[in-house]
């Protein structure tokens, strides 16, 4: 499950500035912890070294990435962690890959399609629904989001005017 995208390198160590895709960002970036570039079953793990929090994110030092000029490899890409260790809790919000695969409807009812990917941009989240025909891009803001049941496989939302026309 994706917990994490590396925004960028941050200053000469090797640090990662990632911005957490998780619920529980302080229970998965933990020294010690190993984290993987895919969801690939035979991705090698990468050990998470340190971990410090800013304003802007979560600094990250993983294993392998000595200095600044390895840091900047990884700009863009996503980290993931296995699945039961960042199962959510009763209360949290569920995690941004939970909601891969969720059936889509409008408030009134119209089911508009499914999530297909999940996309964490600099203006925001941004959920690819597909329909039968075409993918839209969603902003995931809570206020256009009316429910996830993600036990139910269900997304309710209340998009702008137009978005699925």
């Amino acid at each position: 499950m994706r917990v994490g995208h590396v925004r960028r390198a941050h200053a000469l160590r090797g640090e990662l500035l990632v911005r957490a895709l998780t619920a529980r960002p302080e229970e998965v970036f933990v020294p010690g912890r190993a984290v993987f570039t895919t969801d690939s079953a035979d991705a090698p793990p990468i050990e998470v070294r340190g971990v410090r929090t800013t304003k802007d994110g979560w600094l990250l030092s993983l294993e392998g990435v000595p200095d600044r000029t390895a840091a900047e490899q990884w700009r863009g890409r996503y980290l993931w962690a296995e699945h039961d260790e960042t199962v959510s809790r009763p209360g949290d919000a569920p995690f941004a890959a939970d909601l891969v695969g969720l059936r889509v409807q409008l408030v009134d009812g119209t089911m508009i399609g499914t999530v297909s990917d999940f996309y964490d941009l600099p203006q925001g989240a941004v959920l690819e629904v597909a329909r039968a025909d075409d993918n839209v891009l969603f902003p995931l803001r809570p206020e256009f989001v009316s429910s996830v049941d993600v036990a139910g496989g269900l997304l309710v939302i209340d998009p702008p005017p137009g978005l699925f026309d």
